[in-house]
Parts: C-alpha cells; sequence; structure tokens
C-alpha cells in the first residue's frame, strides 16, 4: 500500500451530522406551530442538537412599549423555543412568581431587536448553542411552541388583509454522539 507523507491514515470522522432548517412564516397572533417536513429526518443514533442560527423578520422589539404597562417591555426582551421532538432539559424560576415554569423544557433566545429593528434581524448567528438531545428515529414532524417571556406572540401584530411578513428561521445542528 502506497501512502502520501502528509496523508493521515488513522483518521475517521466518528460523527454524523445533520442540518435541520425550520421556517414559521407567521399567519395571525399565535404561540405553537405545528412544521411539517418535505422528507422525513433520520436519525440513526441518539444524538445532540446545537442552535446554529436565528433569524427573525417583524418580530416586537425588545423596548417595544405596547401592551399593557412596562412589563410588556421586560416580557419581550427574550424568546421562549420549545420543539417537542427535542429533550431540552432546562429548569429555571423568576423572583416575582415561586411556582413558575414558563422556562421548563424551553430554550430562551435573547431578543436583539432594538427600538430602530422593525425588519430582518439576527438573533444568535456568533456560536452554536447546545438546545438539547433528540432520539434515534423518524421524524417528518415538529410541534414548536415560541413565545416572548410572558407567553404572547413575538411577532408584530399586522392587520388582517395585509401580506404577511414576519418570519422565524431556525437552523438546528444535529451531530450522533458515540
Amino acid at each position: 500500500m502506497e501512502t502520501n507523507f502528509f496523508e493521515n491514515t488513522q483518521y475517521k470522522n466518528k460523527y454524523a451530522r445533520k442540518s435541520l432548517m425550520i421556517d414559521i412564516t407567521v399567519l395571525q397572533n399565535t404561540i405553537n406551530y405545528n412544521v411539517v417536513l418535505p422528507e422525513e429526518l433520520k436519525v440513526d443514533k441518539f444524538s445532540e442538537v446545537f442552535v446554529d442560527t436565528v433569524v427573525t423578520n417583524n418580530v416586537v422589539t425588545n423596548d417595544n412599549s405596547t401592551g399593557s404597562g412596562s412589563n410588556q417591555k421586560l416580557n419581550n426582551i427574550g424568546m421562549l423555543l420549545k420543539i417537542d421532538k427535542i429533550n431540552t432539559r432546562t429548569i429555571g424560576g423568576d423572583t416575582s412568581d415561586s411556582g413558575t415554569t414558563k422556562y421548563n423544557g424551553r430554550f430562551f433566545i435573547p431578543n436583539e431587536a432594538g427600538s430602530t429593528t422593525t425588519g430582518l434581524k439576527i438573533h444568535k448567528g456568533r456560536k452554536q448553542n447546545y438546545l438539547g438531545t433528540i432520539e434515534a428515529g423518524r421524524y417528518r414532524n415538529f410541534n414548536i411552541t415560541l413565545s416572548d417571556l410572558d407567553n404572547s406572540s413575538i411577532f408584530v401584530n399586522n392587520p388582517d388583509d395585509q401580506v404577511e411578513t414576519s418570519k422565524f428561521i431556525i437552523e438546528l445542528i444535529i451531530v450522533e454522539k458515540e
């Protein structure tokens, strides 16, 4: 067997990676969505899931003062994401409600849409963040909950007759574990 001097014969890529892109176009003010993939996502082994990129269009700004009182501003500082097939083991609480479970099983995404931003915004595009795990299996649809910190829609209200422009796109990286 003839090899080149710089060729590494011992290297093997042990980790299979897959990318899952979820695109939510908002048709009304809701927080629950069902995304159906055009083909099955096949996960061969127990895998870890990482958030690679989050992009939104027409999300409420993080200093939006519309709504009831100043608490509305605080509720817009981030988004809570839950994907039913992905095990996110977050446990959280806050000082205002001792029995709250609104953070449990959800992933927090900071809302980086400032006061002058009403259009396209990249909320997370700098590094991969651990989201959770996914079991081996074949997946075709995902039930997703996406809300602000008060369990309300994160998108700007649009009149019913206006063409919808609110969007949430997330890219997930699935890495098989050994």
